[in-house]
């Protein structure tokens, strides 16, 4: 797809930060192309993919997540929403390790793909 990036090159532009202090959150299109650092420490974390129905990001829309506490981290579908992930598995994403990265990207009408560090 012509002016498309790859997820990798689209993740190295990234250059507004967000700290995420709380156990959840659901995506607003103003997190479009951030990099959000979950960093609360009392218990576990989801952000949530809202569906287009709520939030209609963009086609090519890329949000990149660091589990930074050492909490159980989690990038959830909304209703309706798919995450796609490696070995054609989908579902929810799990944040692997400390410090670990997942980015997701859109790639059409209530589907993603992740990224990264995935348990």
């Amino acid at each position: 797809m012509a002016g498309y990036k790859s997820l990798s090159e689209a993740i190295l532009e990234i250059e507004t930060l967000v700290t995420e202090t709380t156990a959840t959150r659901t995506l607003a299109l103003t997190d479009a192309g951030k990099y959000i650092r979950c960093t609360y420490d009392s218990g576990a974390i989801t952000v949530t993919v809202p569906p287009d129905a709520s939030v209609d990001f963009e086609d090519g829309t890329v949000i990149q997540f660091e589990k930074a506490s050492t909490q159980t981290t989690t990038i959830a579908e909304g209703s309706g929403v798919t995450i796609y992930y490696s070995d054609g598995n989908d579902g929810n994403v799990e944040i692997a390790t400390q410090h670990g990265v997942v980015g997701i990207k859109k790639i059409g009408a209530n589907s993603w793909v992740a990224v990264g560090d995935i348990a």
